[in-house]
């Protein structure tokens, strides 16, 4: 997790700047100022699991479902916009909605194992940002 958001963070597991979370989370209203996530952007990264990456790599699709959202998500792989709820500029909420949608097998990197899942979240301070449990699922 990251404070900020950056495009080239989508596609790239250095962790500079980046702290480590336990999986699953879920940020709740309470637990919002202890990330400090008032106002302005998130960046969270994981790796899918290895089963998922080579689905992917084989032409499968995968389906991605977050949990509730409070505003605006943005959902990458591997640098690759899959998607997004709510909008940043102009500002539209996207209070209370998921995220659904099939993870295109041509998002896969076949130049390696990894395959990096990112989401951006943004708040511009209406609402104390939130994710409800379960974060992140994915399935075929």
């Amino acid at each position: 997790m990251r404070p900020g958001f950056e495009q080239s963070w989508t596609d790239s597991m250095d962790p500079d700047g980046f702290q480590d979370l336990e999986t699953p989370f879920s940020i709740d209203i309470n637990q919002s100022e202890k990330y400090a996530i008032t106002n302005g952007w998130i960046t969270i990264r994981r790796i899918l699991p290895a089963e998922m990456a080579h689905k992917l790599q084989e032409g499968q699709p995968l389906t991605l479902r977050s949990g509730s959202l409070s505003s605006v998500g943005y959902f990458y792989l591997n640098g690759q916009l899959i998607g997004h709820v709510g909008r940043a500029d102009p500002y539209e909420s996207a209070m209370g909605t998921y995220f659904l949608a099939d993870i295109p097998a041509q998002f896969a990197r076949t130049d390696r194992d990894e395959q990096i899942l990112s989401i951006a979240l943004y708040t511009r301070g209406d609402y104390p940002l939130s994710i409800n449990a379960p974060m992140v699922e994915l399935g075929t």
